[in-house]
């Protein structure tokens, strides 16, 4: 493989691969290992595409799948991932990162639709692709994330600890 093309596709896709990947682990340095193993495994595959858009399929599929596996072993189910950065970014800006912090509850690929659709402007065609599922599997994804964010973010306003007590309700009871 040229060092020219590899040049290219780290410059094209480096930092979009570390926010998709940063959105899914949630540490920086974690983050970083997975995109360099995504740019390993594309010298090593040398995969031939057909054009820009199947190249960027190609690499944000392997890497979603590595945060798969790395959110799936068994040792970091057992950790904490709030980072210090996280709790930096919720003393800047709470609203945000509550949101941020609901679509990290979603389940996987509600998650990767939600990232893609809202955050990197992907169609709902354009991730059908990349994941190998139908059109309308996507829609569901997003139709069930909305609904699953909208829900936890009406809890959240309706249960708000720093308002009196007299002047929330509790949908906990």
């Amino acid at each position: 493989m040229r060092e020219e093309e590899i040049e290219r596709i780290v410059h094209s896709y480096s930092t979009m691969l570390l926010r998709f990947s940063m959105h899914h682990v949630k540490e920086e340095a974690q983050a970083q290992d997975i995109v360099q193993n995504v740019f390993m495994k594309y010298m090593e595959k040398q995969p031939v595409f057909i054009d820009e858009e199947h190249e960027k399929a190609w690499l944000l599929r392997v890497a979603s799948n590595m945060c798969k596996d790395y959110l799936g072993h068994w040792w970091n189910r057992k950790r904490n991932h709030l980072t210090v950065n996280d709790t930096q970014f919720i003393e800047k800006a709470k609203t945000t990162s509550s949101v941020l912090d609901e679509v990290r509850k979603l389940s996987f690929h509600q998650r990767n639709a939600v990232f893609l659709f809202y955050f990197e402007g992907y169609s709902m065609k354009e991730i059908a692709q990349i994941f190998h599922v139908k059109e309308g599997t996507v829609s569901s994804w997003l139709t069930r994330a909305r609904k699953q964010l909208r829900k936890q973010m009406e809890e959240e306003v309706l249960y708000d600890e720093s308002l009196p007590k007299g002047s929330r309700t509790d949908l906990r009871k």
